[in-house]
C-alpha cells in the first residue's frame, strides 16, 4: 500500500519478532495491514539502565514493578500500579517477595539482580516483584534518592494495599458460590 512502511523489530529481549508501521501521509490506523500471526508478540521489560550521565543530569521517579514467577522466570511482566487484576502471571495464594535496589549513583543495575532472581525462584513458588526505582535512585544527590525512597514507599504501600483489598473481595465473594 502506498504511504505504508512496515518494518520489523526487534527491540530488547524479544521473543519474537514483530512489526510496526510507519504511515507517510496517514494518520489513520486503519492503513496499518494486519498480521495475525504476529499477534502473540511478547516484549520482556527490563530494568531501567541508566549511566553516570543521568546521575549528574537527576532523573525524574518513576517506578516499574516488574513481576517475576515460576511462569515467567526469564520475562518480566510489568504490573500495572492502579490496576492489580490486570496481571497475567499474578497469584495472589502465593506468597510476595519484593527486591527493592537502593541509591544507584552510576544509574547501572545492580549487579546481584539477576542471581538474586534465580535464586528466590529456584528456592519457592513464589510472586517476586523487583521494584526497579532507577530513575530516582540515579542522582549524585544522595538526599534527593532518599526523598523519592519515601515516594516509591508510598506507591508500594498503595499497591499492596490494593491487592489486600481484592483479596478480601475475592474471599467475600467465594463465600456466596
Amino acid at each position: 500500500r502506498e504511504g505504508v512502511w512496515v518494518i520489523p523489530v526487534l527491540s530488547g529481549k524479544v521473543k519474537r519478532w514483530y512489526f510496526r508501521c510507519y504511515f507517510r501521509w496517514s494518520n489513520s490506523s486503519n492503513d496499518c495491514p494486519t498480521f495475525s500471526s504476529f499477534s502473540d508478540e511478547k516484549i520482556c521489560p527490563e530494568f531501567t539502565d541508566l549511566n553516570i550521565g543521568n546521575a549528574l543530569s537527576g532523573t525524574e521517579l518513576q517506578v516499574q514493578l516488574l513481576l517475576y514467577t515460576r511462569e515467567n522466570p526469564n520475562c518480566s511482566e510489568r504490573l500495572i500500579e492502579h490496576d492489580v487484576a490486570a496481571s497475567e502471571y499474578l497469584n495472589t495464594s502465593k506468597k510476595f517477595v519484593f527486591v527493592i535496589h537502593g541509591f544507584r549513583p552510576t544509574g547501572s543495575p545492580p549487579a546481584w539482580l539477576g542471581d538474586i532472581k534465580e535464586l528466590l525462584l529456584s528456592s519457592e513458588d513464589i510472586n517476586l516483584i523487583i521494584v526497579d526505582w532507577n530513575r530516582g535512585a540515579t542522582t549524585v544527590n544522595y538526599v534527593t534518592a532518599v526523598e523519592n525512597c519515601r515516594k516509591v514507599a508510598e506507591i508500594l504501600k498503595n499497591y499492596v494495599d490494593q491487592m489486600l483489598v481484592r483479596q478480601r473481595v475475592a474471599s467475600v465473594l467465594n463465600n456466596f458460590k
